[in-house]
């Protein structure tokens, strides 16, 4: 029989079928083994079997009561099933624990955003990019949310941020983009779609470069 250690090493390699093996065996020796119930649990979400998953999650739960990974990963599922309310009770029992621990930082904004709390998830990622300067899904998700407000020079900042730590990162740039078009920075919106995508030969690319021209009043380029 492996160890949990052992099968925690197969889950972290992708090797999914031989984890849940080891620690369904795990399981039949030892029915209370409580992180071999959180590890099943992690599994099953990441298979996609969110019945199994909850079931073995709740278990370790039932076992050590405040199990944080075990709440953690109940959260992860209750958000992936939008079921927002279970997800937040969850979180705020691993932020008590563990204040500082910014990946249930982050979920507790998604979670917020999914409950409609913007103001929640904005407190949310800002406390994530003051200690995580370098978090870009945490920059894009508060330019969002600033967005959404019509704040667009705070959502410029925001989107900014996010893209000069990933010049990849084209979920930032789009939207950099469509917040330059209602700040009225036409060139500027032009600059950056020729700057990030020049050897681009997408669609998206082509349509939203053709719309600042025409909003710059220039023909389009053949």
């Amino acid at each position: 029989m492996l160890s949990i250690q052992q099968s925690a090493q197969l889950l972290q390699s992708g090797k999914l079928k031989e984890a849940v093996a080891a620690l369904v065996q795990r399981i039949e020796f030892s029915a209370r083994d409580v992180e071999a119930h959180q590890l099943l649990g992690v599994c099953y979400i990441l298979t996609a079997d969110l019945k199994l998953a909850e079931k073995h999650l709740l278990k370790a739960i039932k076992l050590q009561p405040g199990h944080v990974d075990a709440l953690y990963n109940l959260a992860r599922l209750y958000t992936e099933k939008e079921q927002y309310l279970k997800a937040k009770t969850a979180l705020v029992s691993v932020l008590k624990q563990r204040p500082g621990w910014l990946q249930a930082r982050f979920a507790f904004g998604l979670v917020a955003i999914g409950l409609g709390d913007k103001a929640l998830a904005k407190t949310s990622f800002e406390k994530v990019v003051l200690s995580q300067p370098e978090n870009q899904e945490a920059w894009y998700n508060l330019g969002n949310i600033e967005y959404d407000k019509e704040h667009y020079i705070d959502a410029k900042i925001c989107y900014q941020k996010a893209v000069a730590i990933n010049s990849s990162y084209d979920d930032a740039i789009f939207a950099l983009w469509r917040t330059l078009k209602h700040l009225g920075e036409v060139q500027e919106s032009i600059d950056l779609l020729e700057g990030k995508y020049s050897a681009a030969a997408s669609v998206e690319y082509d349509v939203n470069l053709a719309t600042s021209y025409r909003q710059l009043g220039k023909k389009e380029k053949s």
